[in-house]
């Protein structure tokens, strides 16, 4: 039975047998290893795909991280701008505050200057005429 198969597979191949129920595919032992490459090379390139997409997934999953670090930094910047800005309006309102302190007090250090001129020269003025009133008394 192999030989009329043999004989039968020499004439082209491969071919396609049937032998009572079972079905049998005849080919050459070069036909067998070039089958052999293929099959190799299309396990290799599935093992090859299969690496890529889990290499894809892995980068996928790394830009989304990414991604969500990016939107946070950047609702820092936003806040810490925000907060930059305030504290600068504080800053124009603490100088406009002093501002408005320092002339009240230079018109207040005015006022007391005159104020103590004006009792200190009255206070000489009438100790003075005291002074003269009582020597002038004395003499008399």
């Amino acid at each position: 039975m192999l030989t009329a198969l043999l004989s039968k597979a020499q004439n082209s191949y491969p071919s396609k047998q049937i032998i009572g129920k079972d079905t049998v595919i005849c080919s050459t032992v070069g036909q067998q290893k070039k089958y052999l490459e293929w099959k190799t090379d299309r396990d290799e390139c599935r093992e090859i795909s299969a690496k890529q997409s889990n290499t894809i997934f892995l980068m996928d999953s790394l830009i989304k991280a990414q991604s969500k670090q990016i939107t946070y930094f950047q609702n820092q910047t936003f806040y810490f701008d925000k907060l930059v800005k305030k504290q600068d309006e504080s800053i124009v309102l603490a100088t406009e505050k002093f501002k408005i302190i320092e002339t009240a007090f230079k018109v207040e250090s005015k006022r007391n200057r005159k104020s103590k001129f004006i009792i200190g020269l009255t206070t000489g003025t009438v100790t003075l005429a005291l002074i003269g009133l009582v020597t002038y008394k004395l003499i008399k």
